[in-house]
C-alpha cells in the first residue's frame, strides 16, 4: 500500500534545509550514538514531521544502512535493515540496490522484510522495470531457503497474479502459502485466497450479511432483495479510501434508493470515530462497525485484506463486480444499475 503523502510545504522545506546542514552530525550520531533504536525512532519522526518527504527518508535510510552493513550480525539486524528499506520503498531510491542484494543469501531471513518494500520501490522508480522484479522473485522462488522469507515472496506473488486476473496461479501460490505452513498469518492468507476463488467470483452468492448499523439497526442482504447494494469497506484511519468518498457520496446521491443502496463497513475501533469521520466527510450512507479490524465477522466473510474494498451484490444477492474506483466505479455501476431497471 502507497502512503498518503501531505503536503505542509513550509515544514518541508525547513527540515530539508536542516537535514542537509546536519547530516555529518546526524552519520557521527548515528555511528556513535549508544542506542541506535532510539536514532532510527527519531528518523521516523522525523520522516512524518516533514511529511515524508523523499529527501529526508533518503538521507536517513543511508545512515541506517551504513550503520547495518558496519554491523552486520547485531541483535537488531532485522530492525535496521526493514527501516533502511522501508524508506527506499517509500521514495523509490535504488541507487544501493546493488549493495542491498549482495548481502542477502538465500537463507537470509532479511529476504522477509525486503520483499515488500523492494516492490514498492520498483512501482514508485519510473526508471525500473517491475516485471523485471516478478522475475527475480520466481527466481528466488526455487532458491529461499527460510520459511518466512519464502512465504513473504509467495504472497506478494499471490496478490500480483490476483491484480493480474490470473486465478490459476494465484490458487497455486495460495496453496503453497498453506502447505508451507510458516506461520499462522501465512496459511490464513492463504486459505482466504483459496475461498475467495471458490466463493465470492463475480456470478456467485455473495456471503449473508445479518448485522446492526452503528445506530443499532438491523440491516441485511435480504432486506434489499431486488435491488443492487454497494458495500464498501474502508477506515477512518486509511489515507487511499478519502478520495474515494465524493464517488461514493455521487453514487448515493444520484441513484434512486429503491434500485441501490449503499452500505458502509467502516474496520474502526469504536462508533465515535466512524461518527466523527461521516461529519466531516459528508457520508450519510448506513455504516457497520468492524471493531474487530482485519478480524471482523464480514471482513473475513469478504475475504477483505485490504482497504479500501468494494463489492457491488445484484437483486438476485449475487457478486455483480468488485473493487472498482472513482470515476470508474460511477459509471459501470450506473450503466449495470440503468441496464437491470430499464
Amino acid at each position: 500500500m502507497k502512503l498518503l503523502y501531505r503536503s505542509y510545504y513550509l515544514s518541508v522545506l525547513i527540515s530539508f534545509f536542516l537535514i542537509l546542514s546536519s547530516y555529518p552530525v546526524m552519520a557521527q550520531e548515528a555511528d556513535e550514538a549508544e542506542d541506535i533504536i532510539e536514532f532510527i525512532q527519531k528518523a521516523w519522526n522525523e520522516v512524518q514531521e516533514s511529511g515524508f518527504d523523499d529527501s529526508t527518508q533518503i538521507a536517513y535510510s543511508n545512515q541506517i544502512f551504513d550503520y547495518l552493513i558496519a554491523n552486520r550480525g547485531h541483535e537488531r539486524e532485522q530492525f535496521f535493515f526493514s527501516s533502511s528499506v522501508m524508506m527506499w520503498g517509500n521514495t523509490g531510491y535504488s541507487e544501493r540496490l546493488d549493495e542491498l542484494y549482495e548481502m542477502l543469501d538465500y537463507d537470509s531471513p532479511l529476504w522477509n522484510h525486503a520483499i515488500n518494500s523492494l516492490g514498492n520501490l520498483y512501482h514508485r522508480n519510473d526508471e525500473l522495470d517491475h516485471d523485471l522484479f516478478i522475475e527475480k522473485l520466481h527466481h528466488l522462488e526455487e532458491k529461499l531457503t527460510d520459511p518466512t522469507s519464502l512465504s513473504q515472496m509467495l504472497t506478494y506473488l499471490t496478490r500480483y497474479y490476483k491484480q493480474a486476473g490470473d486465478n490459476e496461479k494465484v490458487l497455486e501460490y495460495a496453496r503453497e502459502l498453506v502447505e508451507l505452513n510458516a506461520s499462522e498469518w501465512f496459511v490464513t492468507f492463504g486459505l482466504g485466497e483459496i475461498y475467495e476463488l471458490e466463493s465470492l467470483q463475480i456470478g456467485q452468492p455473495a456471503p449473508a450479511l445479518i448485522a446492526e448499523t452503528i445506530y443499532g439497526e438491523p440491516v441485511s442482504l435480504d432486506d434489499y432483495s431486488g435491488r443492487f447494494v454497494l458495500l464498501e469497506f474502508w477506515g477512518s484511519w486509511c489515507g487511499p479510501c478519502i478520495p474515494e468518498i465524493p464517488y461514493l457520496n455521487e453514487i448515493h446521491e444520484i441513484m434512486d434508493q429503491e434500485q441501490l443502496v449503499v452500505i458502509g463497513i467502516a474496520l474502526d475501533r469504536d462508533v465515535e470515530t466512524v461518527e466523527k469521520f461521516m461529519e466531516e466527510h459528508g457520508m450519510s450512507w448506513p455504516q457497520i462497525l468492524q471493531s474487530d479490524m482485519f478480524d471482523g465477522e464480514l471482513v473475513n466473510a469478504f475475504n477483505i485484506g485490504g482497504v479500501p474494498s468494494m463489492y457491488l451484490v445484484g437483486p438476485d444477492g449475487t457478486i455483480v463486480t468488485r473493487n472498482l474506483r472513482g470515476e470508474e466505479m460511477v459509471e459501470e455501476v450506473s450503466r449495470l444499475v440503468s441496464e437491470y431497471f430499464d
